[in-house]
């Protein structure tokens, strides 16, 4: 029977310290128009380890479990890894991304897919959770 063990897929080594390493599961690069961050694909579509990386991103990035990450550029081709898939997320949506956002209906908590889907960082780190063999 696997043992259900809680595993941060991203270690914050010296916690409270300016200058503290994040490492993540995915590449996590920043976006050339400093609009946001790029999780880079690179274990084959598991959501749930993307969605896991963007909200560790965002936390190291100041953010509160209360505060929200949105897909600003579905996933598809890279945008900072060529040859790589990836999904864009932000945590400052801009007028197009809310408008999508706001249309949104439907199931969709883990797509990567629909522009302008979105979750709380909170939720996001609660993927950051998968089980082991024993």
């Amino acid at each position: 029977m696997p043992i259900l063990r809680v595993i941060s897929l991203a270690l914050v080594l010296a916690a409270g310290r300016a200058d503290a390493e994040v490492y993540f599961l995915n590449p996590v690069n920043p976006l050339p128009d400093g609009q946001g961050f790029e999780v880079v694909d690179k274990l084959g579509t598991d959501f749930t380890f993307i969605w896991c990386d963007a909200a560790w991103a965002a936390r190291a990035a100041g953010a509160g479990s209360t505060e929200r990450i949105y897909v600003s550029h579905p996933y598809g081709s890279s945008r900072t890894a060529p040859g790589l898939d990836g999904v864009s997320f932000t945590m400052t949506p801009d007028a197009t991304v809310r408008a999508a956002a706001k249309a949104l209906t439907g199931p969709r908590s883990l797509s990567l897919t629909n522009l302008g889907n979105n979750m709380s960082v909170g939720q996001g780190l609660g993927y950051c959770v998968f089980e082991m063999g024993s």
